[in-house]
């Protein structure tokens, strides 16, 4: 399944912090980036997507949030503001905002149906380990969903009041938001699937 999730999200993500690390950690990460489901990746990727597309404002890591603290902030941190900010919904040219909007909910349906995907086969696979962490992955990357979408709507709402919007614009964003809704009844479906699955380990391990 994870070439779907490649061929559909098509991230290629560089430039993360970097911690010092020992041989012997770097060997652990590695083994547990191989051991990591394909749900925990695709969802992993659809949230890092949507904050280096600016869909959702990034979240500072906890040397970031020390860094404000001790220094009042940092000359080279982004702007945080909103997805109607980020794109100058209130003054780019209407067109190139609503263009910018269709594409990018479109780009964000794409990337929650591969993940929304996987979901669904973890669910269909009976012998197929499925752990807490997975349930979780799958509600952060729903939640960012959730999130992307509210911007989008926000900054159709701005770049409507100087202009009409067109018809891609608002057809890419309701068709965002059924995934959304199709998305949520998963993320239902997993969790029951992951306690039934929890539930009947232990009565095996009891019995």
């Amino acid at each position: 399944m994870r070439s779907v999730v490649v061929a559909t999200l098509g991230l290629s993500l560089a430039g993360c912090a970097t911690v010092s690390v020992t041989p012997s950690d770097t060997a652990a990460t590695a083994e547990a980036s191989a051991q990591q489901s394909a749900l925990r990746q695709a969802s992993d990727l659809f949230c890092e997507k949507a904050e280096a597309e600016g869909w959702v404002s990034t979240t500072p890591g906890i040397l970031g949030l020390a860094s404000i603290l001790m220094n009042g902030g940092s000359d080279n941190a982004e702007p945080v503001g909103t997805y109607a900010d980020r794109i100058d919904a209130g003054t780019a040219i209407p067109s190139d905002v609503l263009a910018r909007i269709a594409a990018d909910a479109t780009s964000a349906r794409g990337g929650l149906i591969a993940v929304e995907a996987e979901a669904q086969a973890l669910i269909a696979s009976e012998g197929v380990e499925l752990a807490r962490s997975d349930v979780m992955a799958f509600e952060r990357a729903l939640v960012r969903a959730q999130r992307s979408n509210r911007g989008f709507r926000e900054a159709l709402e701005i770049v409507s009041e100087r202009s009409e919007a067109n018809m891609e614009a608002v057809t890419s964003i309701e068709a965002f938001a059924e995934i959304i809704d199709r998305a949520s009844a998963t993320a239902d479906a997993l969790t029951t699937t992951y306690t039934s699955r929890r539930d009947g380990d232990a009565a095996k391990a009891t019995s």
